[in-house]
């Protein structure tokens, strides 16, 4: 598969830009791939402002500009699905239930190169499970974002 993208630059700033006429080919191995979508909350609005994909996925609006990191909230797509199939975004709230261990509302994060969330048993033990192990096994939908109660 060729897909088209633009690279992502650092400006001096520290702000993360990324530019609609600096595009590149080069080829993805069909099992390789994956929807690099980004979701762009503004801390001053305390509102998502924008989904875009640097890789022109369908059905996405291409992302372009520059994002302050002071200003703006940099979500990732975490390539799974919930139950209802919508996206699953870094600092989506996730509801499953997986036995004596989750009940409940936990937080999607990314830690240790791959996205998980922290899974409390009924002693309070906690441990990180992988993402994709909770989506294969239980089912999660999401009910919320961290921001939903600022």
């Amino acid at each position: 598969m060729v897909v088209s993208t633009s690279e992502p630059t650092m400006a001096m700033d520290g702000r993360l830009c990324i530019k609609a006429t600096a595009r590149t080919q080069y080829i993805i191995r069909d099992n390789m791939s994956r929807e690099f979508i980004y979701r762009i909350r503004s801390i001053k609005e305390k509102k998502y402002i924008m989904t875009g994909s640097l890789y022109g996925v369908e059905g996405v609006a291409h992302l372009t500009g520059c994002f302050n990191r002071n200003e703006h909230i940099i979500e990732e797509y975490t390539g799974l699905d919930d139950i209802n199939g919508n996206r699953i975004f870094e600092g989506d709230i996730l509801y499953f239930t997986a036995r004596y261990k989750q009940k409940g509302n936990v937080p999607v994060i990314y830690y240790g190169g791959s996205f998980g969330c922290v899974v409390t048993d009924d002693s309070d033990f906690k441990e990180l499970w992988n993402l994709s192990h909770i989506v294969q096994q239980y089912y999660p939908k999401i009910v919320g974002t961290i921001y939903d109660n600022e």
